[in-house]
């Protein structure tokens, strides 16, 4: 291939564009090489030889290897190998970071911790800011001057208190264990600890692969395999495989009993002791205990015929193994038999220890000290005992503290620190006791005492903090907290971020009730970048942004927090969530994911709550009958289930079946074992019924029952809704006074009643004319509207709009609008009120707000995408409906377009539709003005001449003629009346007054409407504006003849809920009157249809039907001659068509329509009037053929066209019409569909 300068500039942008390519893999998806992973926090830093005079490079891997032989000595307890391999190591490589390490080491362990500081100063010059300078800085410490907190890490561990041992140990090495030893040591703590195990393996993973073949880190990793799975033949076999060695074989050994012991006994377990005792022959305690293992087999076989017996071998083998509640069962049963057994005794007491119960693990450690039979045990169980006793001591004085017994406490503190004064608890507990006496100053002496102790004493650190934040100095609070070492921050971070947190949360809190978005938004941003971990923090921060209407983003975050927290308090805080956002089938889901053992009470309750409602739903969705049924059933299942039944009879009130909520409340006997949660729900049932004489003796019963002051206030409370429903019927009975009284006495009891209870005061002062009380509660309504929720202003707003209080609801409906805490259907339902009240502008407002908060969208984003989102549901649909409305009332516009007709092939028909729409609102109604420039030319037609009465000498005239003209009109359009006045074409020969009267409304189901009008009969030129006798008739040449103008009503009915199929009906009546040398004509119609929406989407929609019509007129007018008119008369007109359509939208700015519909019909026809040729019928076929398009082409303007073909015998007229409309206010729906073009002035009724 021939490379020329031409190929490559061709070549050059694939050439540039591979290179972005590369660029941004390799910027952002290529993996780092990082090298191997080093899981493990042991320093194992390879030399770093400081600057000096170049030397020939020691071989790296002899030093690799020689490095490897030091962590293997050291793990083995190997001093004279550590000293060779060091030796060695020394002679190659001097300045080796190993070298200084393990010379301190050495210095350390021959107690010469002088000599070891030495060489760690010397360490530092050497190689500054190294991390294996400060790891062996950190053992120097603990093994001199900390080595007491490592020992008490030990103990610790020792004594089953993991997680406080960790700590000890990160307090000590915060970067890390410095020696393999020390690792294995903490890895061993850490497997302790339930659900450390996953992490654990892996570290010991990590270690093995990163020195393998080394014996310690094996027998570790397989010690930590039988944790969790006793019995794993890997683990075994290296038990075995390892005792079989040298050096680390015996500790093998040793672990290879503990396993067998760990068996019951068993001729398995004899024999693997056989081989261990076969391996050591010398080993006197393993041949004892092959020798024991014979007879322990023996005399196990007798004893294990007690099972008290097996449950305490059980018991101990699985506290060995950590699983402590299981372990708990078995010495419990076991100390039936065993009451004086030491292991089953202390057993229990390293039971409760790990659970905490001090005050019982020491009865149980010093029983197991009174009956310890074996001297081995005995200092295990002075230890455990004093740890137990101190941390007993500690939750005695935890009590104490809580009764507020401070000098007892701190007496208590005071001797438990002599037991251990290495701990800080005494110390922070005591500052505790300072704290709530005001002691600020001695408080934070003992805290500093706690911190000396342990300088990472989380509780102690963040009490010295939390203690000026609680004088009112937070500023000073967070100033302590960034002096900390960077280590102590780290252990008060999440406190930290937990009280930023909250500090956020209440902000935010408040600006979404003062309706502050950019504020709320702002606080919103700040608390989810500090992580918030509690699930109810989370909850809270998506329900503030469902307040604020941003539902999408609410959902997303609680979805993936959901997702990346599977704990249980997640799952229900979600699951609660999901409910408030009427999810229940979600939330069910969620609910039932969590693990049964892990829900509380309050998540099994709201599970059957919800469960409860998604049957219900389920049923309601179904039918009513279902819902019957369904709720029939529960009656039965939940009949033993008071709570549960009162929630049905709820329920058969929600469905108006109040009989059958009476029958389960009758069946109901409250009795005094009954909780007070039920009672209080039984007495809101007996509300609900209006069972007032019922309540009226439950409410004796329950008064002079000893309840606390909580349950009195809420007895008082339901009291005061008894009250109510009192006033209410009294109110209804016209018997205000009575009312009042009762209004008054419940108004003064605070509760979720007092709002309607000032209201009946409100309405009843007015009543009455008590205006200064009027005025009194209404200002006392009006305070403060924020304090109420959304839905209370609304309520108040709408009595005082029943009280002629239409400024003052308006002002409350518009502070709903600005309210950042009202929901959507409290946004609705204020804008229903104030379209109600006519407050117009508050109701758009409202109807926006309310599409906003429930689709998350903003109309100032994307004000289309809002209006089209707003079909999501009812509510939505619903607010979309008003603002459409109210939007209409304020705009109008401006139509005009070509319409061109051709009939018959002769006749044609051109008209210039102009129809203005000019909104007055204030009037409701928009003026309306017409200007149809109207031409019509009949082609060559016929004129019907007749010099005598006898038919034979009728004949036929062509003559052709062509009209022009201007139709005027000028109306005015209302939501549901219409008038207008106007001319048939002013230039046509015959001219007059046209006119009309239209008015809707429904009954029921049932809409209808009325049309009274006068309209030109445009059938043909002569019906619609006259004629000239031809100039070759045989008389009357030259006379103006025709002009008739139809005069009448039509009633029109139609029934279409919405569903698949609707019907619609029309009953006519005209008189035709003929305006010159036409004889007047009446007319009566019947036409009436079904359709059926065969397919209803957004973007596609079949609508099929089967109309009939008939018509009928007096006279048959049909000829071209004098004293007829020439439009269609017949005596007996009958059709039947079946039309179908198909319209819809693709976008939202163009819409479309194509039908079609075939038809048959039936005529008869008398001879034409005066003329005498005899009468006629005829039958025939049909069909039409229609099409319409429409597009939005700007924010105002909008593009149409459509077409029509009629086809039957002797009727064949065409018609296109193509338009434009300009429309004053840009409109947020869609172009309508079908589309709709213009029609002619003449038509309009």
């Amino acid at each position: 291939m021939r490379i020329t300068g031409r190929t490559v500039i061709q070549a050059l942008p694939l050439l540039v564009l591979g290179a972005i390519v590369w660029w941004v893999y390799q910027r952002y998806w290529a993996p780092e090489d990082t090298g191997p992973e080093r899981e493990t926090k042991v320093d194992i830093e390879p030399s770093e030889e400081p600057a000096g005079p170049a030397l020939a490079a020691p071989d790296e891997k002899d030093m690799r290897e020689l490095v490897r032989r030091l962590h293997l000595a050291e793990v083995m307890n190997r001093p004279d190998l550590l000293s060779e391999a060091l030796n060695k190591l020394k002679a190659i490589a001097p300045g080796h970071q190993r070298v200084f390490f393990f010379e301190a080491y050495q210095a350390v362990y021959a107690g010469n911790d002088q000599r070891a500081r030495e060489i760690l100063e010397n360490y530092s010059s050497t190689y500054p800011n190294s991390t294996g300078a400060r790891l062996l800085s950190h053992f120097i410490d603990s093994e001199t001057t900390r080595k007491h907190e490592l020992q008490q890490a030990r103990l610790l561990a020792t004594a089953g208190r993991y997680g406080k041992a960790l700590e000890v140990y990160d307090s000590l090495f915060p970067e890390g264990r410095p020696t393999l030893t020390l690792e294995l040591e903490y890895l061993n703590t850490q497997a302790a600890i339930e659900g450390r195990w996953l992490d654990t393996y892996q570290s010991l993973k990590n270690l093995d692969a990163q020195y393998p073949d080394f014996p310690a880190i094996e027998l570790a990793l397989a010690e930590h395999l039988m944790r969790n799975n006793p019995g794993n033949e890997w683990a075994l076999n290296t038990y075995k495989r390892l005792a079989y060695g040298y050096g680390i074989g015996r500790r093998a050994a040793d672990s290879w009993i503990r396993e067998l012991n760990s068996r019951p006994i068993s001729t398995d377990v004899v024999a693997e002791f056989e081989e261990l005792a076969n391996r050591y022959p010398d080993d006197i305690d393993i041949q004892e205990r092959y020798k024991n293992a014979r007879l322990a087999l023996k005399a196990e076989q007798e004893r294990l015929k007690n099972p008290r017996y097996r449950a305490k071998k059980e018991g101990l083998a699985l506290l060995n193994r950590n699983q402590t509640q299981r372990a708990k069962w078995k010495l419990l049963e076991a100390l039936k038999d065993f009451p004086n057994d030491e292991e089953v005794l202390g057993g229990l007491g390293m039971v409760y220890l790990r659970e905490g119960r001090q005050a019982k693990a020491l009865t149980y450690f010093k029983r197991a000290q009174n009956n310890n039979l074996n001297p081995d045990l005995t200092s295990k169980w002075d230890a455990l005992y004093n740890t137990s006793l101190y941390w007993a001591n500690l939750d005695r004085a935890d009590a104490m503290i809580a009764a507020r017994q401070y000098d007892d406490a701190e007496q208590l503190l005071i001797k438990n620190i002599k037991i251990n004064p290495g701990a800080p608890e005494a110390y922070q507990r005591l500052a505790s006791i300072e704290r709530a006496r005001g002691n600020y100053a001695d408080a934070d002496r003992r805290y500093v005492q706690a911190l000396s102790v342990d300088a990472l004493h989380e509780p102690s650190l963040w009490g010295r903090v939390e203690m000026r934040s609680e004088q009112g100095n937070r500023v000073a609070a967070l100033e302590l907290a960034l002096s900390y070492s960077k280590a102590q921050q780290g252990q008060i971070a999440d406190r930290l971020k937990d009280w930023r947190l909250e500090k956020t949360l209440v902000s935010m809190d408040y600006a979404v009730a003062r309706g502050d978005r950019e504020a709320a938004l702002a606080d919103i941003l700040r608390a989810i970048s500090l992580n918030p971990t509690s699930p109810w923090q989370r909850s809270d921060i998506a329900d503030a942004l469902v307040k604020l209407g941003d539902t999408q983003r609410a959902d997303n975050l609680m979805r993936s927090w959901a997702r990346a927290d599977k704990s249980a308090e997640m799952q229900f805080a979600y699951a609660l969530y999901l409910s408030g956002r009427d999810r229940a089938d979600e939330a069910v889901a969620v609910l039932e994911s969590i693990p049964e053992s892990q829900r509380s009470d309050a998540m099994k309750s709201n599970l059957r709550r919800l469960k409860f409602d998604q049957q219900l739903a389920a049923a309601v969705a179904s039918s009513e009958d279902g819902l019957i049924e369904t709720l029939g059933q529960m009656e039965e299942d939940y009949r033993f289930d008071p709570d549960n039944l009162m929630r049905v009879a709820n329920q058969w009130l929600a469905i108006q079946r109040r009989n059958r909520a009476e029958e389960i409340v009758n069946g109901l006997t409250p009795t005094d074992a009954w909780p007070i949660d039920r009672q209080f729900a039984y007495g809101e049932l007996l509300l609900a019924l209006d069972k007032q004489e019922e309540f009226g003796d439950w409410y004796a019963e329950m008064y002079p029952r000893k309840m606390s002051a909580e349950q009195k206030g809420n007895l008082g409370r339901l009291h005061a809704q008894f009250l109510v429903l009192r006033a209410r019927e009294s109110e209804g009975r016209g018997e205000y006074e009575v009312a009042y009284a009762f209004y008054l006495r419940a108004a003064g009891v605070v509760g979720d009643h007092q709002l309607a209870a000032e209201l009946g005061v409100l309405r009843t002062a007015r009543q009455l004319g008590h205006e200064d009380v009027y005025e009194k509660y209404r200002e006392r309504l009006l305070v403060d509207p924020d304090r109420r929720t959304p839905a209370e202003v609304i309520l108040i707003a709408d009595t005082l709009h029943q009280m002629d209080d239409h400024a003052l609801a308006e002002v409350l409906l518009s502070d709903v609008e600005s309210r950042g805490d009202a929901s959507a259907l409290d946004l609705r339902n204020a804008m229903v009120l104030a379209e109600e009240i006519e407050a117009w502008k508050a109701s758009e407002a409202l109807a926006i707000k309310a599409m906003e908060k429930e689709t998350g969208l903003r109309a100032e984003d994307d004000p289309k995408a809002l209006w089209a989102a707003a079909e999501k549901n009812w509510l939505t649909r619903s607010a979309r409906s008003t603002f459409d409305r109210i939007r209409a009332r304020e705009d109008g516009h401006i139509w005009f377009g070509l319409d061109i007709s051709e009939r018959d092939g002769t006749e044609e028909t051109f008209l210039v539709p102009v129809e203005i729409l000019y909104p007055i609102s204030k009037w409701d109604g928009h003026l309306l003005g017409r200007i149809d420039y109207v031409s019509i030319d009949t082609g060559d037609v016929d004129y019907i001449d007749r010099p005598s009465l006898n038919p034979l000498t009728t004949q036929r005239v062509e003559f052709q003629e062509k009209d022009t003209g201007i139709a005027l009109g000028i109306g005015w359009r209302a939501e549901d009346w219409s008038v207008d006045v106007g001319t048939t074409p002013l230039g046509f020969r015959e001219r007059t007054w046209v006119g009309g009267v239209g008015l809707s409304g429904d009954v029921g189901d049932v809409g209808w409407t009325l049309d009274l009008s006068r309209r030109p009969e445009v059938g043909t030129l002569l019906s619609y504006g006259g004629m000239e006798v031809p100039s070759d008739a045989s008389g009357f040449q030259g006379t103006e003849w025709g002009g008739v103008v139809r005069t009448g009503g039509k009633l029109g009915l139609s029934y279409d809920l919405g569903g698949k199929v609707g019907y619609w009906g029309s009953l006519q009546a005209h008189q035709l009157t003929g305006q010159g040398r036409v004889e007047d004509n009446d007319r009566f119609g019947v036409l009436g249809g079904v359709y059926w929406r065969a397919k209803e989407s957004v973007p596609h929609n079949i609508q099929v039907g089967v109309n009939l019509m008939h018509l009928q007129y007096d006279k048959n007018l049909i000829n071209r001659g004098l004293d007829n008119a020439g439009y269609f008369s017949p005596q007996n007109y009958v059709s039947v068509s079946l039309p179908v359509r198909y319209f819809g939208r693709s976008g939202h700015d163009f819409s479309y329509m194509v039908g079609a519909s075939v038809s048959h019909s039936w005529s008869r026809e008398d001879e034409p009037f005066g003329y005498g040729e005899g009468s006629s019928s005829s039958k025939d076929f049909g069909f039409t053929v229609e099409a319409a398009v429409e597009k939005r082409i700007s924010d105002h303007w909008y593009l149409g066209a459509a077409a029509d073909i009629q086809r039957a015998d002797f009727y064949e007229p065409n018609h296109f019409v193509i338009y434009a409309r300009y429309t004053f206010k840009d409109r947020w729906s869609p172009v309508p569909t079908p589309p709709e073009p213009p029609i002619p002035y003449s038509d309009f009724d």
